[in-house]
């Protein structure tokens, strides 16, 4: 990802270029490495989610709305853009209040410090993600669903095997045809997680 990257060159990664690299993002003026790389994520998904097509799976939006009928409460917690995420939801007809809590720019790939590092079926995979961990701690999920499992349920896993989050933590992953082999392998690494088709037929493949 574009922090893991970045936050290797920061610390001093080696390779031929690594100092080269490091100089001229300096030379630019940007208060850190790090710093650029967040200059550089932020405007480049907002041009690729311009130019494709970005909207619900088929289903979700019935997802929602059968969740919401049962009384459960819904965070929609994602990298993308406050404004554009909520945009998205809204022209899907859910709004944010009256169960719907609506989180952008949750940097969940934005990464402090090398350890701890867990190794999940042969790939690292930083937990110290501290803008992520804060939603998670201010949510207090009882269930999460998401389709990258090192952006979104690894650290979730992480503190849920630590404590931190409830032990009764459920986790979901949406699987796609280009879902890498070692986060289909989490299930068994990580402790209890769900595997579901990529498009969402019925909250009981949920729950």
């Amino acid at each position: 990802s574009t922090g893991s990257v970045f936050h290797w060159l920061e610390n001093g990664g080696s390779h031929p270029r690594a100092d080269l690299w490091r100089s001229r993002i300096r030379g630019a003026g940007h208060d850190s490495i790090e710093a650029y790389a967040s200059d550089q994520f932020q405007p480049a998904m907002a041009e690729y989610l311009d130019a494709h097509d970005h909207r619900l799976v088929d289903g979700a939006a019935d997802v929602v709305r059968e969740l919401l009928l049962r009384g459960h409460e819904i965070a929609f917690v994602s990298n993308s853009n406050q404004n554009k995420l909520a945009t998205m939801l809204g022209d899907a007809g859910i709004l944010e209040g009256a169960g719907v809590r609506v989180i952008g720019n949750a940097r969940k790939w934005w990464i402090r410090d090398d350890e701890p590092l867990v190794s999940v079926d042969g790939r690292r995979v930083h937990m110290d993600r501290p803008y992520y961990r804060a939603i998670l701690e201010d949510v207090r999920p009882d269930l999460v669903i998401g389709d990258v499992a090192s952006f979104d349920l690894a650290l979730p896993a992480y503190m849920r095997s630590r404590g931190e989050l409830s032990e009764g933590l459920r986790l979901v992953l949406r699987r796609s045809a280009n879902t890498s082999a070692w986060a289909l392998a989490q299930p068994g690494e990580s402790g209890p997680v769900r595997l579901v088709d990529e498009v969402v037929d019925s909250v009981r493949e949920l729950l």
